[in-house]
């Protein structure tokens, strides 16, 4: 398995662990991490988007957490068993094709998808 090293370096075999207790950082900054436990794949989800220039995390309204560009959401995580996203139409539907996504699972006219 490859993981993360707390410089952004991929290595295979090495395990890595999030410094936050909670999952979110309060401050909206790509938490820090350090050699130990194997994070979650909602975890490493996280950290990815957190490491994207501008994107925030806030608990999301029916639960797990939000990300945020700006006041615009990109998606919401609840653990590792649920990722919604928003994306284009023309993407959404693609990946619903290819069969990468699934509509999203309350509202599947949107143009999210689940995962």
């Amino acid at each position: 398995m490859a993981v993360m090293k707390p410089d952004g370096e991929c290595v295979p075999g090495e395990s890595v662990t999030s410094d936050q207790s909670n999952g979110v950082a309060s401050d909206g900054a790509a938490p820090t991490v350090s050699r130990g436990v194997a994070l979650s794949v909602g975890e490493h989800i996280r950290l990815e988007l957190l490491s994207w220039p501008g994107v925030t995390d806030a608990p999301h309204r029916f639960g797990g957490v939000a990300f945020h560009l700006g006041r615009r959401e990109l998606g919401h995580l609840y653990g590792d068993y649920l990722a919604d996203f928003a994306f284009p139409t023309r993407v959404r539907d693609q990946l619903v094709r290819e069969g990468r996504a699934q509509p999203h699972h309350v509202m599947p006219h949107r143009a999210c998808v689940s995962y």
